[in-house]
C-alpha cells in the first residue's frame, strides 16, 4: 500500500489526527513503522494524570494532549470518552455535572492507588511524550 505524505498532510486513524511533518509522517520509523503517540493501554494513564493533577471535561483533556505534542497530535474524541467511560467503570474516576452538558471527571482514591502503583510506566509515558514534543518543537517541552 502506499503512504506517501506530503508536508503538512493530516491523516485521520482511529488513535487520533496525526499532522505529518514530513514525507515520512509522525516520528521516526523503527523496522519500516511509524513510531505511534500511544501504544496499546497508554491513554489511560495519560487521562489519569492529567485528571489527577486537575479535575477536567472531556475537551480539556483532549486539549492538554494536544498541547503537549505542540499540536502534531490530537487524540480523537472517539478514542477519549470511551476511555473515560472505561475509567469510571474501572473505580478510577468519578462523573459529576458541569456545566451545560459537560461532564466534570475527577480522581477517585483507587485510581489514585492505581497511578503510584504504576509510577513508572506514568513517568516513561509522559517523558516519551515530551521527547517527541521536543523534537518537533525545537526546545524544551
Amino acid at each position: 500500500m502506499f503512504r506517501g505524505f506530503m508536508k503538512g498532510h493530516r491523516h485521520e486513524h482511529g488513535r487520533g489526527v496525526w499532522r505529518h511533518k514530513d514525507r515520512h509522517g509522525f516520528g521516526e520509523r523503527r523496522g519500516g513503522r511509524r513510531v505511534r503517540a500511544f501504544e496499546q493501554g497508554d491513554l489511560r494513564f495519560v487521562i489519569l494524570k492529567l485528571i489527577a493533577d486537575e479535575p477536567r471535561h472531556g475537551y480539556d483533556i483532549i486539549k492538554a494532549i494536544e498541547d503537549t505534542f505542540g499540536g502534531n497530535y490530537s487524540p480523537s474524541p472517539g478514542v477519549v470518552y470511551p476511555t473515560l467511560t472505561m475509567l469510571e467503570d474501572q473505580g478510577f474516576a468519578t462523573v459529576t455535572p458541569g456545566e451545560g452538558s459537560k461532564k466534570l471527571y475527577t480522581l477517585t482514591a483507587e485510581g489514585r492507588a492505581f497511578l503510584d502503583d504504576n509510577k513508572a510506566t506514568v513517568d516513561a509515558i509522559f517523558k516519551r511524550m515530551e521527547e517527541v514534543s521536543r523534537r518537533f518543537r525545537g526546545g524544551p517541552a
